[in-house]
């Protein structure tokens, strides 16, 4: 479920808004020509858990009477705050896994992963690619007696401890598919760049 804390219309917490328990007032001071509404319903309860998922209900799903084993429930939330506790304790969702920023250690796993010969259709081809972009574009082929731990590790040392995520970075590497030695020299300028919109975005 992807972001489970707003895929419910009243979410995931038991507590109902003290303004749906009323209907609302008219303005005396405001006329109408449209017909009458019928007032809001009295038991907020029964209209606003009649549709669509409730919190209940999810919780009778994971480990209620009706509940089916052999099954594993993937939620995703931008908000953990927000989710009841009932939902969150162990037996119902064990595990929890934080996704953060990118590590140092994860930039130079993706950097190699990317440009690792032996995920591509055959290291010919991939070549050949890279001979290509080279005169499309100017910029120089990797150099083949530099190796792709070397590289990895100076694209490494270059990125930020947790300060990009890894899709930024996966987003980087897309714009040099062939051009690794490339992708390591052009990175200190991307990375301020991006460091830099990031910090006007939050001053803002």
């Amino acid at each position: 479920m992807e972001d489970i804390d707003a895929a419910f219309k009243q979410g995931t917490t038991r507590d109902v808004p003290l303004q749906l328990s009323t209907p609302p007032q008219p303005d005396d001071k405001v006329e109408s020509n449209l017909p009458a509404r019928e007032p809001a319903s009295l038991s907020p309860l029964s209209d606003l858990y009649s549709h669509g998922v409730t919190l209940s209900g999810l919780l009778n799903a994971l480990d209620g009477i009706g509940a089916q084993e052999g099954r594993i429930l993937c939620a995703t939330t931008n908000n953990v705050a927000a989710l009841d506790p009932a939902l969150i304790r162990p037996g119902r969702m064990d595990v929890q896994v934080e996704f953060r920023l990118a590590s140092k250690l994860q930039a130079e796993q993706l950097f190699k992963c990317f440009y690792d010969p032996s995920t591509s259709v055959n290291s010919a081809s991939t070549t050949c690619l890279s001979s290509q972009l080279h005169i499309a574009y100017g910029s120089p082929p990797r150099d083949e007696t530099t190796s792709l731990e070397d590289l990895a590790a100076r694209f490494a040392r270059i990125i930020p401890d947790r300060k990009l995520s890894m899709a930024s970075l996966q987003g980087y590497l897309m714009g040099y598919k062939a051009q690794s030695q490339s992708a390591v020299e052009d990175a200190p300028g991307w990375v301020e760049r991006e460091i830099g919109s990031d910090s006007g975005e939050d001053g803002n």
